[in-house]
């Protein structure tokens, strides 16, 4: 089963939107602004298309290194979604993407 995954962005993305996370897998977004800017007030919200946007928690659901700012959701995070198309967004200090 897979999970299409579709970003709202404001801020510039570098990789990531509108792909296809595959169930047991990873899933990584790439955007700008730099990591060492905005590690400390990035949040990440998923909701599915049409439906209500909620945070996820770094750590068990995504976690976050530098190259640019490369938020990576986790295998495990990934299973518990169903089938379908979802939105992220992403938080920071220097805007939402």
């Amino acid at each position: 089963r897979d999970t299409v995954l579709y970003a709202d962005w404001n801020l510039k993305i570098i990789k990531g939107d509108g792909g296809t996370a595959h169930y047991g897998s990873t899933y990584e977004f790439t955007i700008i602004p730099v990591y060492e800017d905005v590690k400390d007030s990035v949040a990440v919200f998923i909701g599915k298309q049409g439906g209500e946007m909620r945070e996820i928690k770094r750590g068990n659901a995504y976690t976050l290194r530098s190259g640019s700012t490369v938020v990576t959701l986790t295998s495990a995070y990934i299973k518990t979604l169903s089938a379908g198309r979802y939105n992220i967004e992403i938080s920071t200090n220097q805007g939402s993407a």
